[in-house]
């Protein structure tokens, strides 16, 4: 597992972390620059879906979805969610990429 980091250049701060956990949202209180967040899941909902064995499933995090919601950082970029990779969308004010590969879907993907 990642452990939150974050490291700045000029006024923009990136912050990697696996997933959500509490020391994430500590680094996020601590920041008042600009703020890219880079993390293995994607928020809940948000560019999140995948299939496996036929059955739709959402691979988000709620409680990622949240602190991204309070936090609003200017881009999430994330991987995991393969059904919706290569995809971004505008949301609440935050640019979302999913940069997982697409030759990672499964047979079942519709």
């Amino acid at each position: 597992m990642l452990l939150p980091k974050a490291i700045k250049i000029r006024d923009i701060t990136i912050i990697g972390s696996s997933s959500y956990n509490a020391e994430l949202r500590t680094i996020f209180e601590q920041i008042k620059d600009r703020k890219i967040l880079v993390t293995n899941v994607p928020s809940l909902e948000i560019l999140d879906t995948g299939y496996m064995h036929k059955v739709h499933h959402r691979s988000g995090n709620e409680e990622l979805k949240r602190l991204v919601k309070e936090y609003k950082p200017e881009i999430h970029i994330f991987t995991h969610a393969h059904t919706d990779g290569q995809r971004s969308l505008f949301y609440n004010n935050t640019i979302f990429v999913n940069v997982a590969h697409l030759s990672r879907r499964s047979k079942d993907d519709p």
